[in-house]
């Protein structure tokens, strides 16, 4: 498609190798997405819930669009695999978040208590308390109250407390509250 000029190539993501494909003209656009596409991509591999748009997100501290995907992930799993206590959910996140070859730690040990998820990336700290049926503001409470971001205020990054709330009827992401 691309020799035959209906794509051009925008941009090249050299970590995942990955191109970003355009259409050079209305026109291409018009002629691939009408009749061609359906025959050369019948299923689109950049889904919403992709590991590269994940990755993207967290990299820039981009917490709703990564917290939208975690919740349309989790929203897609079948009830009957899915667990409802807050111990699933960390889980599925923290492995989630390793599997994107994030650092991750769960559990993180503090003089004043646990953090459920600490997740770093070059530029940020994410703090993270999960809850469940519960208000994601009583997670961010807890962060200010055992001081939680304390081991990381002198790493130059920039911290982020995201508190989440899981909803043990839905199986899914109820809300969720940034602190900066």
């Amino acid at each position: 498609m691309y020799q035959s000029g209906y794509l051009t190539i925008r941009d090249y993501d050299e970590r995942f190798g990955q191109y970003d494909l355009d259409y050079p003209n209305e026109e291409a656009k018009s002629g691939f997405l009408n009749s061609l596409s359906q025959l050369y991509a019948p299923d689109l591999i950049d889904s919403d819930v992709s590991v590269v748009r994940f990755v993207k997100d967290v990299e820039r501290g981009d917490v709703d669009s990564f917290m939208n995907r975690f919740t349309a992930f989790l929203s897609g799993n079948s009830h009957l695999i899915q667990g409802d206590l807050e111990l699933y959910f960390q889980n599925t996140m923290s492995i989630m978040f390793k599997m994107m070859g994030l650092y991750v730690k769960t559990e993180y040990h503090t003089s004043s208590g646990r953090i459920d998820i600490v997740m770093e990336t070059d530029s940020f700290v994410y703090v993270i308390e999960l809850k469940r049926d519960q208000p994601p503001d009583i997670a961010l409470q807890q962060i200010e109250a055992k001081g939680y971001d304390r081991p990381f205020l002198a790493s130059g990054k920039k911290i982020i407390r995201l508190g989440i709330n899981f909803s043990s009827q839905t199986r899914t992401v109820d809300g969720w509250k940034v602190a900066e």
